[in-house]
């Protein structure tokens, strides 16, 4: 059961992966190899992919069977949501405007 979680990891972390890519491709088609590859690193850590696992609704696949965890793991989300927001909401070039939906 293991090498096939193991296995499911991998396979779901690629998907991610080829998506986000090419939802970077789509969104910057002038970017350069190196711009690219910069933006595949900012989010395709860990943290930023637990993050989209959270937002999308899919985070018992990241901690299978652990409540406590999945708990804390969505109130962290949450306080970096509303940290962003507090953000965008300081800076008066934003004004009257909502912050864009990242995920």
């Amino acid at each position: 059961l293991g090498n096939f979680r193991e296995s499911l990891w991998l396979m779901g972390n690629h998907a991610l992966f080829f998506w986000l890519f090419a939802a970077l491709y789509r969104r910057h088609p002038d970017a350069t190899e190196a711009d690219l590859h910069t933006l595949r690193i900012c989010l395709f850590s860990d943290h930023a992919l637990a993050y989209v696992a959270v937002r999308r609704g899919l985070p018992e696949l990241l901690l299978p069977g652990s409540s406590e965890d999945l708990d804390e793991l969505r109130r962290t989300v949450e306080r970096a949501d509303a940290h962003r927001r507090r953000a965008w909401e300081a800076d008066p070039a934003h004004r009257g405007r909502e912050p864009p939906h990242y995920v």
